[in-house]
């Protein structure tokens, strides 16, 4: 499998909000695919919302480092009969670390490493303030292995057992895709979420530079 990796390190800090918060916005443990997704369309230049432009990949994201987590207050107008302001609470991660997997073909992954070595706009993971620095981006010809230990969180599998402690988390995946070029909402996927999955059986998976990754 041709794969493509980077190490996504921020600065400052940064979120990836759960839906069902309101006045307090919690945060997932890692950039879901849709904030990926995201990440890779500004780095290509697509215009805003058309990620089903990006061509067909697997994606795979893991934590290097988790980063400190911290509440912050923001205040916000509410758009009610009153227009008050009022106190939302963020969940926010300091300087954590992830690692992007692509897999796909060699052309596309060649031509996505070249954008995020040079990105048409800004890159951001999270919210629009929330800066990234893309590491580390290696272009490689993976071989498949069996390993009982992968440095990814993979999607969770009927088939495969975990090794404690690991959580399991539902992370957005995709958007679909409404009338006239919109999107109506969010698919989700079940993720095993450590920074090393260990199962208890050997399973196949792909040997990167940096660790096993199941896709």
């Amino acid at each position: 499998m041709e794969l493509l990796e980077a190490t996504l390190e921020i600065p400052g800090w940064c979120s990836f909000r759960l839906p069902h918060g309101v006045n307090v916005h919690f945060t997932f443990p890692l950039p879901p695919i849709t904030t990926i997704k995201g990440l890779l369309a500004a780095a290509l230049g697509l215009p805003a919302d058309k990620t089903g432009l990006l061509p067909r990949l697997d994606y795979a994201v893991g934590i290097v480092e988790e980063g400190e987590k911290v509440e912050t207050l923001s205040k916000i107008l509410k758009k009610d009969r009153g227009n008050r302001d009022t106190i939302v609470i963020k969940e926010k991660m300091l300087q954590p670390v992830f690692r992007l997997w692509l897999g796909g073909k060699a052309d596309d992954l060649d031509r996505i490493a070249e954008a995020l070595n040079k990105p048409f706009f800004p890159l951001y993971l999270g919210e629009s303030d929330d800066a990234v620095q893309i590491r580390e981006i290696n272009r490689l010809s993976a071989k498949q292995v069996l390993t009982t230990e992968v440095d990814n969180c993979p999607v969770f599998r009927n088939d495969l057992t975990t090794v404690s402690p690991v959580e399991l988390i539902h992370l957005p995946w995709d958007f679909v895709p409404g009338k006239r070029s919109t999107w109506r909402g969010v698919t989700y996927k079940i993720h095993w979420i450590a920074k090393k999955v260990q199962f208890t059986r050997p399973v196949e998976a792909w040997q990167g530079h940096s660790g096993g990754v199941l896709f």
